[in-house]
Parts: structure tokens; C-alpha cells; sequence
């Protein structure tokens, strides 16, 4: 491993152990704190049908040109054309979604904003043993980089 692949992968590794030792020493200390934050990121800031309704048309027409331009570079560089022709495939959909059939787009935003599974609830009635298990992983993620710091 080269150094500078090397630096990135440890400092990904700190940033990531980092991120789930602060998250979960919320999570165990303060549940209160994290159950407030859950709640103020859960608020909807804007709706986006309100925002597109006057754009359907000309949004679609740039899905389909976008979708169009994919297809074309797949073709041109196939060893990315696994990652791209879904990609153009979806919104071609989308595009045509916008374009042709807009009352389909509002119901499936609505079918969209339906809350199926309520995860906050969940994570808030386990929220001791969460915070308990990041903690966990952070140590792990912190001797993993540690190792690959020794190793090289």
C-alpha cells in the first residue's frame, strides 16, 4: 500500500471512529439530547412537489437530455457502463415521469412520504444499547487503524 493510500485510509478510519464514539456516547449519556435532535431532524423543511409544480415540463426534458447523455457515455467507456446504464435507465424514468404523466409523480410522492417503518422509535427504545454498540465499534474501527499504522 502506498503511503498516500495509506494516510486516506487511516484518516477515513479516525473520521469514521470519531463519528460513531461521539454518536454513541450521545446516545448512552444523553438520550434526552439525541431524542430532541431526532426530533428537530425528522421537521420538513420544504416540499419539493410545491417547488417543481411549475417546472414538471422543462425538468423532464432535462431528465430525458441527461438520461440520453448517459446512455452515450456507457457506450463510450464501457468499463463504467455497469455503473451508468442503470443509472440513465432510472432517470429516463423519472424524465418521463415529469414529462408525460405528472398525476403518476404526485401519487408517488405521496405513496413516498408515507412513513412505513418509524426507525425513530425504535433506535429511541434501544437507544442505551446503540450508544453501547458504537462505543464498541468506535474501539474497533480505532485498533483497525492502529493496526494498519503498525503494519505499514
Amino acid at each position: 500500500m502506498e503511503p498516500m493510500e495509506l494516510g486516506a485510509s487511516v484518516a477515513f478510519l479516525i473520521v469514521a471512529g470519531t463519528l460513531a464514539l461521539v454518536s454513541g456516547l450521545i446516545m448512552l449519556l444523553t438520550p434526552r439530547a439525541f431524542e430532541s435532535f431526532c426530533r428537530y431532524c425528522d421537521r420538513v423543511v420544504f416540499t419539493l412537489d410545491d417547488k417543481l409544480q411549475e417546472y414538471k415540463y422543462s425538468s423532464g426534458i432535462v431528465m430525458i437530455m441527461v438520461a440520453v447523455w448517459l446512455f452515450f457515455m456507457g457506450l463510450r467507456y464501457p468499463r463504467s457502463a455497469s455503473l451508468l446504464h442503470p443509472l440513465w435507465i432510472i432517470v429516463l424514468i423519472f424524465g418521463s415521469l415529469y414529462l408525460f404523466f405528472p398525476s403518476w409523480l404526485t401519487w408517488l410522492s405521496g405513496v413516498a412520504n408515507r412513513n412505513v417503518l418509524p426507525v425513530d422509535r425504535y433506535v429511541l427504545g434501544v437507544c442505551r444499547l446503540a450508544g453501547i454498540i458504537l462505543v464498541l465499534l468506535s474501539v474497533y474501527v480505532f485498533c483497525g487503524a492502529h493496526v494498519l499504522l503498525r503494519a505499514f
